[in-house]
């Protein structure tokens, strides 16, 4: 019961400790590694698997009331525009 193994490419520094997440239904225990949050490899995956893939919410209609106007938020490390 882990979430999809994280690629692990040869140069990395910052070992990731795999299972990443257990979920024991039976004790319902649920725990997460610290890796999940201190790991550049874990980084880029949520990077690639969810900021690239899937709709982002940067702002909203309120912040922009004008015509012309735009808001610019840094979101999974692009910076996104809406207007």
């Amino acid at each position: 019961m882990s979430t999809d193994a994280i690629p692990r490419p040869q140069e990395a520094k910052v070992a990731v400790q795999l299972p990443i997440v257990d979920d024991d239904p039976v004790t319902q225990g649920f725990r997460v590694h610290h890796s999940a949050m201190t790991s550049p490899l874990v980084h880029r995956a949520e990077i690639e698997r969810i900021f690239a893939r899937s709709w982002l919410y940067v702002g909203h209609e309120s912040e922009i009331p004008n015509p012309g106007d735009f808001v610019r938020r840094p979101v999974g490390g692009r910076s996104w525009s809406a207007g």
